[in-house]
């Protein structure tokens, strides 16, 4: 029995001896390696990268170090002819590394000669574990129908009614406990005065028999956040059509009228973006698959007047759409639009 080092080896012109060894590489999950190093031979004790990166829909998980045993029978049929049989046993080394870029040295291949027609070896190797994404609960975004209106009633209003423009971005976190609204409204209204930017968050939220969610706050707390006087009670529900609408009023309730109030306004929901690196050369852009007549599209430059439609190939994984696009050195900026 001969045990030896398996490598092959050439020379500098120092006269210096290199030696080389196959890598052993496996995936585990829906995901590819790159620079994929397996079966190359590559220099021993060199240092080398690897980065794992998953499909759409995946997440990368860890590289596992793991322990390759080969065993080659050489088998000699009754006609004389020859095959190889080859069996390959992987052991992890219970040893993880979270980071997708994994750095690593190449360690010599060990051989053991049993017979002429059995031979082992033993090598060390790595495998990348990929696994489905664990999706956060992703708020939803709600805005106002352009020409949304509010009734302000009070003692300081002009004519103590009056109607005015009203728009808001609604943020609603379910995730929450217990749930929660912020509203960012860019013409807020108090007292009969000018509109105002105010974003008005809820220090509650629950839903009710009938479904609805209720959310009470201050109204002017963003601006005194030690509390004012100034409280809103907004309701959302749904419609049978599937439209959020929203109801309520901001109150003064202290000693004099004054009220905001807003009746069945139609709300939109609006497509979100989320980008993910994927390794150090390109990203996944993905949004919800409830957006199907929403196109992607990218700019260099922001703010931009030529938007122009990503043609990278869309792939689908549960509730999201996906597409994986390189990263130069040039910025981009990227974009839902509605078809």
């Amino acid at each position: 029995m001969v045990i030896v080092a398996t490598v092959h080896s050439t020379h500098r012109s120092s006269g210096q001896v290199i030696a080389y060894a196959p890598l052993q590489v496996f995936t585990n999950g829906p995901g590819r390696i790159s620079p994929f190093h397996s079966g190359q031979m590559l220099e021993v004790w060199g240092t080398y990268s690897m980065v794992a990166i998953p499909d759409p829909g995946f997440s990368f998980i860890s590289w596992e170090w793991v322990d390759v045993f080969l065993k080659t029978t050489r088998i000699t049929n009754s006609t004389g002819g020859m095959s190889t049989n080859i069996e390959k046993t992987v052991t992890s080394k219970q040893q993880f590394f979270a980071t997708a870029e994994l750095s690593f040295i190449v360690r010599p291949v060990f051989e053991t000669i049993h017979s002429d027609v059995l031979s082992t070896a033993s090598m060390y190797g790595w495998r990348a574990n990929f696994g489905p994404v664990r999706e956060p609960v992703e708020p939803d975004i709600y805005q106002t129908i352009p020409g949304a209106t509010a009734e302000e009633r009070g003692d300081g209003v002009p004519n103590q009614k009056r109607i005015v423009p009203w728009s808001a971005t609604l943020t609603f976190d379910f995730s929450a406990t217990p749930p929660s609204l912020t509203a960012v409204i860019p013409n807020a209204v108090l007292e009969g005065g000018e509109p105002f930017p105010l974003t008005a968050r809820s220090y509650n939220g629950y839903q009710l028999t009938n479904g609805t969610y209720r959310f009470p706050g201050d109204y002017l707390q963003d601006i005194y956040p030690t509390g004012s006087q100034y409280g809103f009670n907004w309701e959302f529900s749904t419609t049978t059509n599937g439209e959020v609408v929203w109801n309520g009023t901001a109150v003064w309730m202290g000693g004099h009228l004054w009220s905001l109030s807003v009746s069945n306004l139609t709300l939109l929901p609006q497509a979100q973006l989320r980008v993910t690196p994927v390794g150090m050369a390109a990203i996944q852009v993905s949004w919800r698959t409830n957006f199907s007549d929403h196109v992607l599209e990218y700019a260099p430059s922001f703010p931009a007047a030529d938007w122009r439609i990503v043609t990278n190939a869309v792939a689908t994984t549960g509730n999201r759409y996906y597409v994986t696009v390189g990263v130069d050195a040039s910025y981009r900026f990227y974009r839902l639009r509605k078809l």
